[in-house]
């Protein structure tokens, strides 16, 4: 694990409260090991917290999109289909999958290299909060108090 993805594992877990849901932005570029490893240890971190995450990452050629839910919420939401619906409208090739109901990671590779990564990356974000209102997870007139986005 790079010294980057300890520091942005740590800062995303402390950053997590109150919420059920957790999306943030983390700035490990294109490197799906070190995602990856921010994800498992944000989970380790935030386990007594009981909230589902993700994290999304963007890099120069790909994006990468990863999450994790605890047992406790796969009745709420299923981390394949969060992950999938957070892709929608990206224009891009998914490239790898790896996915079960507690976790989740895509990578899509860009089309356009002349696409901004933050575009991606806020498509994502906005889809992930679609996705969780569809699915009743985060109440309408609160959604502030049920969803934390982490603007980085």
């Amino acid at each position: 694990m790079s010294k980057l993805c300890r520091k942005e594992s740590n800062r995303v877990a402390s950053s997590i409260k109150d919420v059920p849901f957790y999306v943030s932005d983390v700035r490990l570029g294109d490197n799906t090991k070190d995602v990856l490893a921010c994800r498992a240890k944000i989970a380790m971190l935030c386990k007594k917290k009981d909230c589902g995450f993700m994290i999304i990452s963007a890099g120069k050629t790909k994006t990468i999109i990863a999450c994790s839910i605890p047992e406790s919420k796969i009745d709420i939401i299923n981390a394949t289909e969060w992950t999938n619906y957070a892709t929608k409208n990206i224009n891009g090739i998914i490239v790898s999958i790896d996915s079960n109901d507690t976790s989740a990671c895509i990578e899509i590779e860009k089309i356009n290299v002349e696409e901004e990564p933050i575009k991606m990356v806020e498509t994502a974000r906005s889809n992930s909060f679609v996705f969780l209102r569809i699915q009743n997870a985060i109440e309408e007139e609160s959604s502030e108090e049920f969803l934390r986005f982490d603007d980085i």
